[in-house]
């Protein structure tokens, strides 16, 4: 009976204790199976039954394996062989029935078979399997040896775990799970009022940053990556703490989310990285079949020998690792690598100075610090000593652990943690722990020398719902220590208000740089802004973009300032100068090295044909009556003619336009049958206007009336019209009546 119950789940057991047998004394590129943890257990696999790895773990090839009265040429076991080795970016497959392997490799159109195998003798039965074991392991010597031949001349290419893990794995994961998962969350939040009130107050604060998503995608996604990279980053850290191992044996393929959570605790206490290792919101709220696939990670993971992996391939792993999780769940303001890393050249004049980045997000900018700080000479385990990360909201804190996790600095305390720009003090007690012995380390914050950071982009409208304090907190900061009545307009901006926050905790002669939109630049509240900025701090750069959008996601056009703090707010030192330049390279094209130069040169005070730069004595930017944003160009002649100017509304009724948010309805299409009296003239863009005088290029719907007098009028064009759009929803599913109501006017309506 023994023979009967052997199935392919034995033989794949059998084939991949062989291989590991055999590998040394093939002396090839294949240096080890496996595929045992995963293939053991019920359920749909990501993972082939067998899979060879290569040097550093680096996966070559995965094997299906089938029993003898399953045809080889079977369409589902091919289609299914497909799919696993897209999932993992390899280049080819196997398909062994016992009797016949097959061999596929990857070409421009698809998989081919390339080379056949024949079992020798008799065909065997799935009965006989067991018995015939001598004869399909001669078959197997042979098979492995002319792999080894295919990987030596390059026609099977292996893949880095890199490439597998982020490129195939996890964009598989969160790409197929992500709306099952969120109508799952969203299900448990109509029954659940308390995750309800978390997962709305945490929607609040990052909804500005997804303005195409809704609350449960972002929330499904966030939850994936998380698991996803607590499950990873657990594993690589066996190569430093192989005590570890013995934790993670105890999730298996029967542990569920909150069990596995509680072994992910208890691996935290013992071994530090919280940030990483802490619930998320909603976290075990999971459907089945997302759970089982990362349970198959996690199995799949314990078959890379991380203690023998190379230590830059780590390094590549981890890092790729932040990148995927961001390009996956960061939202539209999450700041590009340039960018961080030249607000950073910009910023820390005194490499050894103590850098905090207070919005720090996914860690790009802490990253950048880290960086430059090694680069500079300092060893990494002092470096990351003198860098503090803190953020309002938890989720991206993995990110940036992970982002500054280097193989340079296992061992030593991340100064990562969860605290609101409000709430920094001076001699406040932050408790971490020691990453060697997990006990509790508490440290005094001292302040910071340098503060760098991408300050929110958050409305006014919003500052009191999610920063209810932060206002408050930063007028009295402005009137404590102005006696001259400045304060700040209460239209501003979020941003607005965090660098004088900051400038409490700023070491005395410290400086600051931040990333925020250019709002401050022209708006009437900017205007206070700028005042009361300096009076705080010395304005030594602005500086912009002139060659396309920093944040290519977004519309938001953002400026980098550079600061340096006024020990005693209101006194400015004779000869101070501000600077305002532009970059006239795209960003995301330049080198670091071509990075740090445009810094030296903004430092020194040099142009070059990559930086348009204007300086101007600061008192004389504080008397400028005109929009900042003129003070990027030549303005010297102005003082000429200024005495000549009036204002141009003397001659011109101004307008910013018109926007309702929804123009498939608002911009109908030619040949629509709305009434004439409701299609209005109007210039709907500039891309064809070459002078200042301009004619119509489009039509607007506009309609103030209500249904109820279009009826009367038998208006039935404009009437069919609306109803048309009356039951669709929004990119974020939200009614269009909801979503475009304003108050004073019909929901469909514009004003022409």
């Amino acid at each position: 009976m023994s023979t009967l119950r052997y199935n392919e789940r034995s033989w794949a057991i059998d084939l991949i204790s062989l291989i590991n047998q055999k590998a040394p004394n093939f002396r090839g590129r294949i240096h080890k199976a496996g595929g045992e943890q995963t293939i053991c257990g019920t359920g749909e696999f990501m993972f082939p039954d067998v899979l060879l790895f290569g040097e550093n773990s680096a996966i070559a090839m995965g094997w299906e394996l089938k029993m003898p009265d399953t045809q080889i040429t079977e369409s589902e076991l091919i289609e299914n062989a497909e799919k696993k080795a897209e999932i993992l970016k390899t280049s080819g497959f196997l398909l062994w029935n016992v009797n016949i392997a097959v061999m596929y490799l990857k070409n421009p159109t698809g998989f081919s078979p390339v080379k056949t195998w024949n079992l020798d003798g008799e065909p065997a039965t799935r009965q006989t399997v067991e018995s015939r074991r001598k004869d399909w392991e001669r078959l197997l010597d042979v098979i492995i040896g002319d792999i080894n031949q295919h990987l030596e001349s390059g026609k099977i290419l292996q893949r880095t775990l890199d490439t597998s893990f982020n490129d195939g794995v996890v964009t598989e994961l969160v790409s197929h799970n992500t709306y099952p998962v969120a109508e799952k969350l969203e299900e448990v939040s109509r029954k659940n009022g308390r995750f309800r009130a978390k997962a709305n107050l945490n929607w609040a604060e990052v909804k500005s940053e997804y303005p195409r998503q809704s609350q449960w995608e972002v929330l499904a996604k966030t939850i994936l990556v998380s698991w996803s990279n607590k499950i990873l980053f657990s594993h690589v850290l066996k190569k430093s703490f192989p005590g570890i191992q013995a934790k993670l044996s105890k999730i298996t393929r029967d542990s569920s989310p909150s069990e596995t959570s509680t072994r992910f605790k208890e691996i935290s206490a013992e071994f530090n990285f919280w940030n990483i290792f802490q619930p998320q919101l909603g976290e075990e709220y999971l459907t089945v079949e997302a759970w089982q696939i990362l349970l198959q990670i996690h199995l799949l993971l314990f078959d890379v020998d991380f203690l023998k992996m190379n230590e830059g391939l780590l390094q590549t792993l981890l890092e790729n690792t932040v990148y995927h999780s961001k390009r996956r769940t960061s939202g539209q303001f999450a700041t590009p690598r340039p960018l961080a890393r030249l607000l950073a050249s910009l910023a820390i004049l005194n490499r050894e100075a103590v850098v905090h980045d207070p919005c720090c997000g996914t860690g790009t900018i802490a990253r950048a610090a880290f960086d430059l700080k090694v680069e500079s000479g300092i060893a990494p385990r002092n470096a990351i000593k003198e860098i503090f990360a803190s953020d309002k909201v938890a989720f991206p804190l993995q990110m940036a652990t992970i982002a500054l996790t280097d193989l340079g600095n296992i061992g030593e305390i991340l100064q990562i943690y969860k605290e609101g720009c409000e709430n920094l003090q001076l001699g406040k007690t932050i408790e971490f722990r020691d990453p060697n012995s997990g006990n509790p380390v508490p440290i005094i914050y001292q302040g910071a020398d340098c503060f760098i950071s991408n300050l929110p982009f958050i409305q006014q409208e919003d500052i009191d719902l999610l920063n209810p304090t932060l206002r408050a907190k930063a007028q009295m900061v402005v009137s404590t220590n102005l006696s001259n009545g400045l304060s700040l307009d209460q239209r501003s901006d979020l941003y607005a208000y965090i660098p004088f926050l900051l400038w409490i905790v700023l070491n005395d002669g410290g400086r600051m740089g931040f990333i925020a939109s250019n709002s401050w630049l022209a708006t009437e509240w900017g205007k206070s802004f700028r005042a009361v900025l300096d009076a705080f701090f010395q304005i030594e750069t602005v500086l912009c973009s002139g060659a396309g959008r920093w944040f290519k996601t977004a519309d938001v056009v953002a400026t980098l300032l550079i600061l340096t703090k006024r020990n005693n707010p209101g006194t400015r030192f004779i000869g101070e100068k501000t600077q305002f330049a532009s970059i006239n390279k795209d960003l995301h094209s330049l080198s670091d090295n071509e990075l740090q130069e445009i810094a030296d040169r903004l430092l020194a005070g040099k142009t070059s044909p990559t930086i348009s730069a204007r300086c101007y004595a600061s008192q004389e930017i504080m008397d400028f009556e005109f929009s900042w944003n003129a003070l990027f160009t030549d303005v010297s002649w102005l003082s000429n003619v200024e005495r000549r100017l009036v204002p141009i509304t003397d001659f011109f009724r101004i307008t910013r336009g018109e926007r309702r948010g929804w123009d498939p309805m608002f911009f109908p299409p030619d040949g629509n049958r709305i009434e004439d009296c409701y299609l209005k003239p109007v210039l709907k863009n500039l891309r064809n206007t070459q002078s200042f005088l301009a004619e119509p290029n489009s039509k607007a719907f506009c309609c103030g009336k209500t249904k109820a007098q279009l009826r009367a009028l038998k208006h039935t064009g404009a009437l069919q019209w609306i109803e048309r759009f009356e039951h669709s929803t929004n990119n974020t599913n939200k009614p269009l009546p909801k979503a475009l109501a304003r108050a004073g006017c019909q929901w469909y309506e514009m004003k022409p």
